[in-house]
């Protein structure tokens, strides 16, 4: 079993700012194939964003996800996203793609983030991901 994630945040102007994130995950088992029930699975809110929650699974998988950012108060952020997935080590081979827009709101017990991901041109094809994350 092998998993990275890698998170960069480059300040752009005042309250705009770049964020940069690469996950990989990956199972290999030695002179043997890997059984279907540890494949890795993923899509959706958490990983490749326009697509349906856990729509494809593979033995690896590896996302890059671009956003810019803008954040015109602390509590509050406007973001324009675009994820690159693929279940091959070369993007080209495969890939899928997922872009949009979202909105993140911090309150003192939790935090709300609304995105609308598109893994095409039609808008009506598009994806509602809700997050609702408790901050005990």
């Amino acid at each position: 079993n092998g998993k990275l994630h890698y998170k960069k945040f480059y300040p752009v102007y005042e309250s705009f700012f770049f964020h940069y994130q690469f996950d990989f995950e990956g199972i290999k088992y030695f002179n043997a194939l890997v059984p279907k029930t540890r494949y890795k699975w993923y899509g959706g809110a958490t990983s490749l964003r326009g697509y349906q929650e856990d729509l494809f699974k593979s033995t690896q998988y590896q996302i890059s996800s671009f956003s810019f950012c803008f954040k015109p108060y602390d509590k509050m952020q406007i973001k324009l996203f675009t994820d690159f997935g693929s279940d091959f080590i070369h993007f080209q081979s495969n890939s899928k793609i997922g872009y949009g827009f979202g909105f993140t709101q911090v309150n003192q017990n939790s935090v709300v983030v609304i995105e609308y991901g598109l893994s095409d041109r039609y808008f009506s094809n598009g994806k509602l991901h809700l997050k609702w994350i408790a901050t005990l």
